[in-house]
């Protein structure tokens, strides 16, 4: 697992803008004529676009994501459905290596416990199926950006946004048949690091070198042709040295689509209290979040 990888190689070693009106099928300018014009173009509609992507709205989303040192680390894959009003919110955090690593997390609308399935690797964490994780918040009050795909894919989209307007990072943009608008940029790690799509430790962080943290990635951002989310893709490899001199590979691929739209029916009742281990306060949610790091760092 993920903090196993870590630890290992520490001892080792959009806001996205608008849709600019432009003829379907044609490219928008590119190179250094693609930065100014996505940052003059599509900023108006920066802010309505994280407003919508925050919304609670009826929506199903997937997020592959795989971030691999020297071919180990992460590989999961996190299925989120959030409808009603209130909204509810169904969580499918799997691994894509491991059958036995997984866990569902039923956030209940209008409710301030979180309910999660254990899969069989954190079987030992309670006697029932299913653990009731009390929290002071009620499902959906902090918006989409706070549960689910949506924390990391919240990351991208910010990460993406900060390197197009900071970094001139924009290659190409174009719009398509359907009137959808596609942008490519050059994300650096460092960008991917700043905003914490995924959190390493500062021990971690420097072990990278300049090099690595300026190595591209291929970032691709489509927008419907409403001028909302539809996917962002994230992908690079670097070979190298750490700074300790260690050769590293490093691997990333991020894929984050929002697949179709959700009913309430799509969101399971909560379990039945003979299923359910509830857990009484704040700590003894830290305890069992603890104990489930421990198995994840074995």
């Amino acid at each position: 697992m993920s903090k196993r990888l870590l630890a290992a190689f520490a001892a080792t070693t959009l806001l996205v803008t608008g849709c600019a009106q432009g003829k379907a099928g044609t490219p928008i300018p590119d190179g250094d004529e693609a930065a100014a014009y996505v940052s003059a173009k599509f900023s108006d509609t920066l802010d309505k676009l994280h407003e919508d992507f925050q919304a609670m709205k009826p929506r199903k989303s997937t997020l592959d994501k795989r971030f691999l040192l020297n071919g180990q680390g992460i590989n999961s894959k996190i299925e989120t459905v959030q409808a009603g009003k209130p909204v509810g919110e169904l969580v499918r955090n799997h691994s894509n290596t491991d059958l036995n690593d997984y866990t569902d997390n039923l956030y209940p609308p209008g409710n301030t416990t979180k309910y999660s399935l254990l899969g069989p690797l954190y079987a030992s964490l309670a006697p029932t199926p299913w653990v009731g994780l009390p929290s002071s918040a009620t499902t959906g009050e902090f918006g989409a950006c706070s549960t689910g795909t949506y924390i990391v894919a919240c990351k991208m989209l910010n990460a993406v946004v900060k390197a197009t307007k900071d970094d001139r990072a924009a290659r190409s943009a174009k719009r398509i048949e359907d009137g959808s608008v596609i942008i490519e940029v050059d994300l650096t790690l460092r960008r991917f690091v700043e905003f914490k799509v995924e959190i390493f430790s500062d021990e971690i962080i420097g072990k990278f070198t300049e090099e690595m943290m300026n190595m591209p990635l291929t970032t691709r951002v489509e927008l419907t042709p409403q001028q909302t989310m539809r996917r962002i893709d994230i992908k690079g490899e670097f070979a190298g040295k750490t700074r300790g001199g260690n050769d590293v590979k490093i691997e990333i691929q991020y894929n984050y689509a929002i697949t179709e739209g959700a009913t309430e029916r799509d969101i399971p009742p909560i379990p039945d209290p003979s299923q359910v281990t509830m857990l009484p306060d704040e700590a003894a949610v830290a305890d069992f979040n603890r104990r489930k790091d421990e198995i994840q760092g074995q």
